[in-house]
């Protein structure tokens, strides 16, 4: 499929709009594996298509979405690092939604400017302003926290 072929199409798709909390790994050369957090902004353009707008959490990064696909349950796309050269900051992410529409769970990849490979790591993500956020929140610092684990064996 491309963005041309879905453009429009809503009717399976399940509703992701709205704000999220997500988590993935990350690793450089200065630091240990660790969590980084962004706040995703799920909404759709005038054509239907989706659009991601996210911003990191502790520290200034922006990730431009582009070329976002949603069918029934799965969301795929490639993520920019704003103001990074390419093929430095460019990744791609997919992603399924579960619980209700609550929680999304998948992977992210990209070229690592550190170790010179391609890279990848488990993503999550929570809707916030539901009722329990704060224990799928934890549930997803759970998941995240075993894959620095994970990480932290496969960069050695």
């Amino acid at each position: 499929y491309t963005v041309e072929d879905i453009k429009g199409v809503r009717s399976t798709a399940l509703d992701v709009l709205g704000e999220w909390h997500g988590m993935c790994v990350e690793d450089d050369r200065l630091s240990s594996p660790y969590i980084f957090e962004e706040t995703l902004i799920f909404s759709r353009s005038d054509d239907g298509a989706l659009l991601i707008d996210s911003g990191a959490i502790h520290f200034l990064r922006t990730e431009i979405s582009k070329n976002v696909i949603q069918i029934d349950d799965m969301i795929m796309g490639q993520a920019v690092i704003e103001g990074w050269q390419a093929p430095f900051g460019v990744g791609t992410f997919q992603l399924q939604v579960l619980r209700e529409n609550t929680f999304l769970e998948g992977y992210t990849t990209w070229y690592d400017l550190d170790s010179k490979r391609i890279e990848t790591s488990k993503y999550v993500a929570v809707r916030r302003n539901i009722v329990d956020y704060d224990d799928c929140l934890a549930a997803a610092r759970a998941i995240i926290d075993k894959e620095i684990a994970i990480y932290a064996m496969r960069s050695s």
